[in-house]
């Protein structure tokens, strides 16, 4: 399905757990690139996660292919869940020549505060397993901390294991697993500034920056887990 700019429909979706979920979507494209998706909830319900399919065609061809998304639970920049009525405006991937693909964006599944889901078989497992390896990404960040206030492993040879760890995230063989595998990049990019930018002092002073790290780290892992615990999933 092309979409052309400014054009709306609605999607609904089966759920194993709920009825049909609809939300309407709509494309705004400002050009070179600039492609916006607006997700408005027409659930009675808010929406905690939202996962946009982006598809782009040349010539019969798919060229590209990827998703963006909405999180309430695990993006900085999405903290609030998505209300009833609401609508959230997410950028979107998309070739600087517009004009010469043609384009899909949609909305492949949505999770729900209540817990439920919607959508895609596959489109949920990318959104329920970004969340489960962010957590599992962080306690590892928590374990080579330890290690390195514990001079066990250098803040060098930490840096060289977070850089491995996003490489190998690129490795994925399919588009949702390397989805899934790349979802802890801002913690991945958060410890890595902060190892970089440790004090050169002695005395235990690198020991408290190091904890420092770990609190703040620790501070987002128990906010992810106690929206699980809501039920936020």
């Amino acid at each position: 399905m092309k979409l052309a700019n400014g054009i709306v429909f609605s999607i609904c979706f089966a759920s194993w757990a709920v009825a049909s979920v609809p939300v309407t979507v709509s494309v705004s494209d400002a050009g070179s690139g600039r492609v916006t998706v607006q997700v408005t909830n027409d659930c009675p319900q808010p929406l905690t996660a939202v996962l946009v399919r982006v598809r782009h065609f040349r010539a019969g061809h798919l060229r590209v292919q990827g998703f963006e998304y909405m999180d309430s639970v695990i993006d900085p920049d999405h903290d609030r869940p998505l209300r009833p009525g609401a609508t959230v405006a997410i950028p979107v991937l998309a070739p600087r020549d517009t004009a010469s693909y043609q384009s899909t964006y949609t909305v492949d599944a949505v999770l729900m505060a209540d817990g439920s889901a919607a959508g895609t078989p596959a489109g949920v497992a990318v959104l329920r397993g970004r969340r489960t390896i962010i957590q599992s990404e962080m306690q590892r960040m928590d374990a080579l901390l330890v290690a390195v206030a514990g001079g066990q492993v250098s803040p060098q040879d930490a840096l060289v294991a977070i850089h491995g760890r996003k490489i190998a995230a690129g490795t994925a063989s399919s588009v949702e697993d390397r989805s899934i595998a790349a979802a802890p990049a801002a913690v991945w990019d958060n410890v890595t500034y902060q190892l970089s930018h440790l004090p050169n002092c002695s005395g235990g002073c690198q020991t408290a920056a190091i904890a420092q790290i770990r609190g703040s780290l620790g501070s987002w892992e128990r906010s992810i887990a106690a929206s699980a615990n809501a039920g936020v999933r």
